[in-house]
């Protein structure tokens, strides 16, 4: 291959994994950071519909408790009162009374009103033909039927969004979008005598009512069916009031969702002092557009750097790979047998640093290739040795079996039964094909490891097995409940050379675990020589012969976590 098609390969691979990379890094940046940004915008839109929501409330609350303390003040009034139950009986004051009434509860009245900025007005109507009128405060019955709601009224309801058509359009333009409480007091046989209206103005409860907007839209539902919002046809929130309705279900409080299929914020409350639902919109459609121009500004500023950097990476790994072609070259005749090749160890960069390695790798082959031309003539030994030792090992069954059938002929069957078990145990200690072996087959070898035994002892150690039959087939290491046993023979029971027992016992944790104890009824050890035992069975160091009992344990230990891992 010569170096224009290496360069065309290797090098333009690079490129394109370095380019990927980015690429993939940059998009997947790209995505998170817009979608942090979105939910961002999101949320702090959420938030603010909430604070409006809030102020909404408190201006709610605020008129309801003006309107009501201000009526409260005209209900207290005694003079008021009485003027006006004489005024209800068909008399009235002298002129001069009349003219101070007028200027001093009539006016405090006005003043009121003037002085609160969430008042319109207070009016009071008075049930009598031969009332004289005071503007803007004083009026008679007749004046209501110019009100929109004049015909039905009650004590204690709110009026909402109406004109104050009191006087004739000729005479005083009607002021828009009114909401008003009203109060009828009556005297003791049930007659009205008079009405209290106190005024404010819905856009105060309800900032951005009327706004004719084609981002947000405010409206309030009445409970009885009634709707107050903006009143254009043209605005298109009117042509999805049904769809808004329907989302007013859901409940109240800020969520987003979509309305004509339009992203929006819904911000919805109920107030229950204008038995009605207050429901706030805001579409997110224009925001989403500004934002998402706003990303190919950035999606176009990332692809000039990307090419910029897809430039520069060209460059670089080209003179790059000058050097590793270089290298190349001499791995090539390395790999075709030539092992007295050698790189050229110019420079202090990596790559010098890589030849110098490949150098020393190159001799430490050459010697591996020798080490391991004499691991081979080892091998080799080693496998005509274990064929010499598996045959001794036949021979050794063999010459046992003669034995035994000699006691036999001599009826000797206790020399018998003792061959058979040492034939057992010789045979189970040299099949090494396998490391593992069952409970079962362990449990065997112990049998007739003491049988053996007890041809020793003038004494007889029996074997209690207390074991499930689902642990007897499952594996472990060779050897390694035998040095248990042997190490409560030696250590628990042969100094005390009488009758005794060993117990084994498996117990079933769960599915997938079981623990197999070995005990006896030995001579058993004091406080400080158990913790000196179990120092050394779980101590990290390896026990050595001189570390007196528990060497045995030891490897038992360690046999036991390299196959089932530590516990």
């Amino acid at each position: 291959m010569n170096e224009k098609k290496r360069s065309k390969s290797l090098s333009t691979k690079i490129v394109i994994t370095i380019i990927a990379f980015v690429t993939i890094c940059s998009l997947i940046w790209g995505i998170a950071l817009t979608n942090h940004m979105m939910n961002s915008l999101v949320e702090s839109t959420m938030k603010d519909e909430q604070t409006r929501l809030e102020q909404v409330a408190q201006a709610i609350d605020t008129t309801s408790e003006v309107c009501n303390f201000a009526t409260e003040i005209v209900k207290q009034s005694a003079r008021l009162t009485d003027y006006l139950e004489l005024l209800h009986s068909g008399q009235d004051m002298e002129i001069t009374q009349k003219l101070a009434f007028y200027n001093q509860e009539i006016a405090a009245i006005e003043n009121m009103s003037n002085a609160n900025p969430y008042l319109h007005q207070v009016r009071i109507y008075a049930n009598s033909k031969i009332a004289s009128e005071k503007a803007p405060s004083f009026y008679r019955y007749d004046r209501l039927q110019n009100l929109s709601w004049g015909g039905e009224y009650h004590s204690g309801e709110w009026k909402l969004d109406y004109a104050d058509t009191i006087f004739p359009d000729y005479v005083a333009v009607p002021t828009q979008h009114l909401v008003g409480l009203l109060y009828v007091a009556e005297n003791a046989e049930g007659e009205e005598l008079y009405v209290i209206e106190c005024i404010s103005y819905m856009e105060s409860l309800f900032p951005k009512l009327y706004e004719d907007s084609t981002t947000e839209w405010s409206a309030f539902y009445g409970e009885d069916g009634s709707s107050y919002h903006v009143e254009s046809e043209d605005n298109v929130w009117n042509q999805w009031e049904e769809e808004i309705k329907a989302e007013m279900l859901q409940g109240a409080g800020v969520r987003q969702t979509r309305i004509g299929g339009e992203l929006i914020i819904m911000a919805s409350m109920q107030v229950p002092a204008l038995n009605g639902t207050y429901v706030h919109l805001i579409s997110l459609q224009d925001t989403m557009k500004s934002f998402y121009s706003s990303l190919w500004i950035y999606a176009l500023g990332m692809a000039v750097v990307l090419v910029a950097f897809v430039v520069v990476s060209i460059i670089a790994v080209r003179v790059i790979m000058q050097r590793f072609y270089k290298m190349y070259d001499v791995m090539t005749g390395i790999r075709g047998g030539n092992l007295e090749l050698t790189l050229p160890e110019e420079g202090a960069d990596e790559i010098t640093e890589l030849s110098r390695e490949i150098n020393r790798m190159l001799q430490r082959i050459k010697k591996l290739n020798q080490d391991n031309l004499d691991r081979q003539l080892l091998a080799k030994n080693a496998q005509i040795k274990s064929l010499q030792n598996q045959i001794n090992a036949h021979f050794m069954y063999n010459v046992l079996e003669c034995i035994k059938m000699m006691a036999e002929i001599e009826e000797k069957y206790d020399i018998s039964d003792a061959i058979t078990s040492l034939g057992k145990m010789l045979r189970y200690s040299m099949k090494w094909m396998n490391g593992t072996v069952t409970i079962a087959e362990e449990v065997e070898y112990i049998r007739n490891y003491l049988n053996l035994l007890n041809l020793r002892f003038d004494y007889e150690i029996y074997l209690s097995l207390n074991i499930p039959d689902e642990i007897y087939d499952i594996r472990i290491p060779k050897m390694v409940l035998q040095p248990l046993v042997e190490n409560a023979v030696y250590h628990g029971i042969e100094d005390m050379a009488e009758d005794t027992n060993i117990y084994i016992k498996g117990i079933i944790l769960n599915e997938k675990e079981c623990t197999i104890e070995v005990a006896d009824a030995g001579k058993g050890m004091d406080e400080a020589t158990l913790q000196e035992l179990r120092n050394k069975i779980y101590a990290k160091e390896r026990v050595t012969e001189e570390g007196a009992h528990g060497i045995g344990l030891k490897n038992v230990q360690d046999r036991i976590q390299m196959y089932f891992g530590a516990y």
